[in-house]
């Protein structure tokens, strides 16, 4: 699909992050995210990076634990063919209006 990961950051380490297809993982916070965010088309993170997504004009697909700033997203699919095409229906949308 394109898609290439411009920064990611988590905040503790693990020995699966080696296993990541990516060159690097930063273990830091989302002070350290939003540094290495800039220039990206999307942020994929928990809500409290809604801040930080308003700051740097660039949309905020919500992922992880918590969100606590939409209604019902506890009961949305995230596995399997529905989970998937859900996903990208909800990205291109997201992108839609920017």
């Amino acid at each position: 699909m394109g898609v290439q990961i411009h920064a990611a950051v988590t905040t503790s380490r693990s020995p699966m992050l080696e296993k990541l297809a990516i060159p690097c993982v930063t273990i830091g916070d989302l002070e350290d995210f939003e540094q290495m965010a800039v220039g990206s088309d999307l942020l994929i993170a928990n809500s409290y990076a809604g801040a930080l997504s308003q700051r740097l004009n660039i949309p905020l697909y919500r992922q992880g634990i918590p969100i606590f700033d939409r209604l019902g997203h506890a009961l949305s699919t995230k596995t399997a063919y529905q989970g998937t095409m859900q996903l990208l229906l909800d990205i291109g949308n997201l992108c839609f209006k920017y």
